[in-house]
């Protein structure tokens, strides 16, 4: 299966009426906390290096959204830094079950 068939795949789980950051196009959000954004960027940016794309704030159908959504892993990464454990879990049962999660502490 091609590259861009596999990240058409992922796509297809976002919601299309939303606008998507793709890295590097406003994909950040001042309402976080600065190490928040910063974890964001940074994980992002590794990726890209890798040739990955990567999707901010990823919005996916029936409203949830993720921190950071690497469409060649299939991976969201979720980063946390006041979020209790109870929290996490919810936003665990709403992703999509065909991507894998991962967190990142701060």
């Amino acid at each position: 299966m091609s590259q861009q068939k596999k990240r058409n795949e992922v796509l297809r789980l976002l919601d299309p009426m939303k606008r998507h950051n793709y890295f590097g196009k406003n994909g950040f959000n001042t309402g976080n906390s600065y190490e928040h954004e910063l974890t964001k960027f940074e994980i992002a940016y590794t990726h890209r290096s890798m040739g990955h794309d990567v999707v901010l704030e990823a919005f996916f159908k029936g409203g949830d959204r993720c921190d950071v959504l690497c469409l060649d892993e299939r991976r969201i990464y979720e980063v946390l830094v006041s979020e209790n454990e109870a929290s996490l879990a919810s936003k665990k049962l709403k992703y999509p079950e065909e991507l894998t999660i991962e967190e990142v502490r701060v």
